[in-house]
């Protein structure tokens, strides 16, 4: 993903054309992650939920299995983490100075 938002960067933030052979498994992984983790920049939070009701509003049949449904989790925990690390660098760094 973050290799997606480099591009998008670098070409004025265009359109992302996500397929993967089924139509809904990876494609879904990949938007629902995104729609999450936009949220939580946003707002600050997530409900992962909400979002997946949206997708399937659109697209009845995306992520049908249970295990890709965890995925989203896991990935919007290492999101979270990873920008708690980051927050606690900066906040570490800014001390030493």
């Amino acid at each position: 993903m973050i290799l997606v938002e480099r591009w998008r960067v670098r070409h004025d933030n265009g359109p992302v054309v996500i397929v993967s052979h089924d139509g809904k498994s990876r494609v879904g992984i990949y938007c629902a992650a995104v729609s999450c983790i936009e949220q939580i920049r946003l707002h600050g939070e997530v409900d992962v939920f909400t979002t997946m009701r949206t997708l399937r509003r659109f697209r009845p049949r995306i992520m049908p299995y249970l295990t890709e449904y965890k995925y989203i989790y896991k990935i919007v925990l290492h999101y979270v983490l990873q920008c708690l690390r980051r927050r606690q660098k900066q906040k570490s760094k800014d001390e030493e100075e």
